[in-house]
């Protein structure tokens, strides 16, 4: 995986967070195959639910409300505040 483009942001934020592509898929309601394309880039789309869904989810695993809106930052690379995020995201 090469590049700084959303499935790339979206790939070491689950990453971070120890979530495999399987654990991910089985929180938004996909298939581990159909989020599986979406790294490898043999799909270009990345559906707002399933991002939703995988936040809120990792929300409610953290046990922290607001790492729902950290996550989403992280994977549009702006930080909370709405400006752009040129610090390292946080381990």
């Amino acid at each position: 995986m090469t590049g700084t483009g959303l499935a790339d942001n979206l790939y070491r934020a689950l990453a971070r967070r120890g979530l495999t592509i399987k654990s991910a898929a089985r929180h938004c309601g996909r298939h581990p195959d159909s989020l599986e394309r979406v790294f490898l880039g043999a799909t270009a789309k990345i559906d707002a639910t399933m991002l939703d869904r995988l936040a809120r989810a990792i929300a409610a695993r953290a046990g922290d409300a607001s790492e729902r809106d950290r996550f989403i930052c992280e994977i549009f690379g702006v930080a909370p505040h709405g400006g752009r995020s040129d610090a390292q995201p946080r381990p």
